[in-house]
């Protein structure tokens, strides 16, 4: 079994997330879209905005979604300061939430 099909058997086996667990995703999830959308308002946001459009004319119509995706985690991850996991220094919510709505 493939690490994607474990990952998808257990979750299907996990049952659905309690209401507390639920409170905290509706949180981080939100967290993160303010941070895309205020990392838009910097200079560093909209020289990657800029850089989607130029990479857009470039990628023939429906193949942007990596690069979309990529912009969208730079976004992110670039305002984002509490999602925080010390040990490794990521903000994983910078990765995981976009990933996530991109698909």
């Amino acid at each position: 079994m493939t690490a994607i099909q474990q990952l998808g058997h257990y979750v299907a086996q996990s049952g659905a997330p309690s209401g507390e667990l639920r409170e905290n995703l509706d949180l981080h999830i939100i967290d993160t879209l303010a941070a895309l959308l205020a990392s838009t308002a910097t200079p560093e946001g909209e020289r990657l905005l800029r850089f989607r459009v130029e990479m857009q004319k470039l990628a023939p119509a429906g193949k942007q979604s990596g690069t979309d995706l990529s912009i969208r985690c730079a976004l992110a991850r670039l305002s984002e300061i509490d999602d925080i996991h010390l040990a490794s220094m990521i903000t994983p919510g910078g990765i995981v939430i976009p990933a996530a709505l991109t698909l």
